[in-house]
């Protein structure tokens, strides 16, 4: 904020001097006085109060004199316009209407209230003062000083201390009492009390229609007797013609507290149709029909037209850029609305955090979601929200698991009943910290919280079926998932997956659930792999298992493992070699540092095709890159001796698999073989082929 004039200091220190006067604080009040006298030397205002107050001290009578002195000879060096004395000194306040003010109270009256209409805020609360300092009883003059700083300036404690006096002055003043009672609320003190000032208000005047809006907004804040703010912000609009605000209130209460979203509708639209220039009532229709009845197309219209009327309205663009995150396509409009938001509002905690989840879920910037995430909990540090999106972004984002549980378990501990803080500290632990119990045992406590939390219940099956070799368990999670969500594709999948992995026998229900997978999605590549690897374990059902590797393929091409089952089913299966081959090629050409992909290459090239140059070309391949595979070095043996009669090179290859795994009697059996006599560990030679 920039400099305040000489003007504003002075209006200002007039005020406070008014306030604290009022509030029995005279020694403050007189300081106040003081320096306005010293910023404005030549109004006589602020001589005038300063010598009043003295007075009342014995102490300083002189002082109080001498200021006395100094007002009266201000006043007859400045003489009031021809109007009369009682009317503001143009120089004081300048561009008033053309006829001056007269003498009267009823014209400073006037004069205060045509000041506020023209928004001269400080001007109008300086003429009230002077009319406090001429009549320290004038109620109206005390609740227009409060209503002014409460509602144009922003000085909620000031305006109570203000109401105070006036209700103190006059008990029976209702506009008094609903003005008190509403600044007690708004600044966040006792609602118990503000709804008594407004009790208060309302026995005086059962008709007085903000009253009855104020009392119904203390209600609604109150959360507990929401049917009695409903009837109060109704009766306020029976006892009004028009009420926009009082509508658009009791849509906010339709909508965030009650559920009736149909009737929050109906509420902002009231509001708007009564003042077509609510920016706030359009802003809150917009997140209505974008984020509860879903009609995104409306909500952008509405929220656009809120910020027509209101462009800097950084609530309203933090809406807008939540609602277009969630289109697709629309990603760097919804980017553009973020950052407007924070440009507005660089301490807006809600919009950093939600900007954060969309650079990460959308733009792929998980560095700069963890920095907006970081940013929204300095400024709030209870976001718990926020707290599980760093963590959740941390978790699968960024790789750093430790970070991640951290933050699971910190929001744990504010929200204990926080079910998707559970199911994704359960995923973490899982797959990302090695700990399936913990994992298990966290899923667990989500569906606990919330039986329909679908997604945990298919993260339990999973993490019981591929983690913790509990059938039995993973399958009543996997068929609770799909009972919640049949609709989903992949719960169907890990259950097919499931069943064809441990009970062959029922490979007509795991093909049935691959198959409702597929009718949900029909491009899932997994799930065509998958049925292929069932149907290939089928007798006389191998050509179906082609097929579904084959479309498998169509939809991703580069996938080395269907290659391979593919490979797999063409021989020995159909005993199809040169099939075989290409299939294994293809997989070996995407994924060429698997070894068991050469292996697997070599058994064709060799059994199948009699290519067996070419099969221990492939086969040193596989041992170079697993030099521990004691499979691969005997099946290199095996070739070299049975078919290339190379027994050298065949002897130290089935000493490398013996060194490896001296247990196996078939690679102990091959070594006493070829040399003639029982193999013992430690006797082979250490020096393989240099491959």
């Amino acid at each position: 904020m920039g400099a305040i004039s000489t003007e504003q200091a002075y209006r200002q220190y007039m005020i406070r001097a008014t306030l604290s006067e009022g509030q029995g604080r005279l020694g403050e009040a007189i300081e106040a006085l003081s320096i306005a006298a010293a910023l404005e030397e030549k109004r006589p205002e602020a001589w005038h109060h300063l010598a009043r107050l003295l007075a009342l001290d014995p102490a300083r009578a002189e002082e109080a004199a001498a200021a006395k002195a100094r007002a009266d000879a201000l006043r007859r060096n400045s003489p009031p316009p021809s109007g009369g004395s009682g009317a503001a000194q143009s120089e004081d306040l300048p561009h008033l209407p053309p006829p001056a003010l007269g003498p009267t109270m009823a014209d400073e009256h006037a004069e205060a209230s045509w000041l506020e209409r023209s928004g001269r805020f400080m001007d109008a609360c300086a003429v009230w003062e002077r009319i406090i300092a001429a009549d320290p009883n004038d109620v109206d003059a005390w609740v227009n000083l409060g209503r002014i700083l409460a509602d144009h300036l922003g000085r909620e404690e000031d305006a109570e201390a203000v109401l105070r006096r006036a209700v103190s002055i006059d008990d029976q003043n209702e506009t008094a009492w609903a003005y008190l009672g509403r600044v007690i609320h708004d600044r966040d003190g006792d609602l118990d009390e503000a709804e008594d000032a407004l009790e208060q208000a309302l026995a005086l005047d059962w008709n007085y229609a903000t009253a009855w809006a104020w009392k119904a907004r203390v209600l609604h804040s109150e959360g507990e007797r929401l049917a009695e703010a409903e009837e109060g912000y109704r009766r306020a609009i029976e006892l009004s013609r028009s009420y926009p605000w009082c509508w658009a209130q009791l849509g906010l209460l339709y909508q965030e507290d009650l559920g009736r979203f149909r009737d929050a509708e109906a509420a902002y639209r009231r509001a708007i149709e009564e003042n077509p220039g609510y920016a706030w009532a359009w802003g809150q229709l917009g997140q209505l029909l974008g984020q509860e009845l879903k009609r995104p197309a409306e909500a952008e219209e509405a929220l656009r037209q809120a910020l027509a009327l209101d462009p800097e309205d950084d609530w309203d663009w933090a809406q807008l850029g939540e609602l277009l995150s969630h289109q697709p396509g629309r990603e760097e409009e919804a980017d553009e609305a973020f950052r407007h938001a924070i440009e507005y509002a660089p301490d807006y905690a809600w919009a950093l955090a939600h900007y954060g989840r969309f650079l990460a879920d959308s733009m792929d910037e998980p560095e700069e979601a963890e920095t907006m995430l970081l940013r929204a909990l300095a400024e709030r540090g209870d976001y718990w929200w926020a707290v599980g999106q760093l963590a959740h972004v941390r978790h699968l984002r960024l790789e750093k698991p430790e970070e991640a549980e951290e933050g699971y378990r910190l929001l744990l501990e504010a929200e204990p009943e926080n079910a998707w803080a559970w199911a994704q500290l359960g995923h973490l632990l899982g797959f990302k910290r090695g700990r399936p119990l913990e994992a298990a045992a966290a899923l667990e406590n989500a569906v606990r919280i919330n039986p329909n939390y679908e997604w945990a219940w298919a993260h339990l099956g999973q993490i019981c079926h591929e983690l913790l070799g509990r059938p039995s368990e993973a399958e009543a999670a996997y068929r609770r998932a799909t009972e919640l969500a049949p609709q989903e594709a992949w719960n169907w999948s890990q259950l097919g997956a499931l069943i064809a992995q441990t009970d062959l026998a029922r490979a007509e229900e795991a093909e049935s659930a691959f198959q409702e997978a597929l009718r949900l999605k029909p491009e899932y590549r997994w799930v065509w792999s998958e049925l292929g690897r069932l149907l290939a374990q089928l007798p006389g059902r191998e050509a179906e298992a082609v097929a579904a590797f084959r479309r498998a393929l169509e939809l991703d091409p580069d996938h080395a493992w269907t290659w391979a089952q593919l490979g797999m089913v063409f021989y020995p299966r159909l005993n199809q070699p040169e099939s075989a081959e290409l299939a294994y090629r293809e997989a070996a050409a995407r994924e060429p540092g698997t070894a068991w992909l050469w292996v697997r290459l070599a058994e064709v090239l060799s059994d199948g095709l009699g290519k067996d140059d070419e099969a221990v070309v492939a086969l040193r391949r596989a041992v170079e890159l697993a030099p521990d595979d004691h499979v691969a070095w005997h099946q290199l043996g095996t070739v070299l001796e049975t078919k290339l009669q190379h027994q050298d090179a065949a002897r130290e290859a089935y000493e490398r698999a013996f060194t490896l795994n001296p247990d196996c009697p078939t690679i102990k059996g091959d070594l006493e073989r070829l040399n003639g006599q029982p193999a013992r560990q430690g006797e082979a030679s250490g020096t393989p082929h240099n491959v």
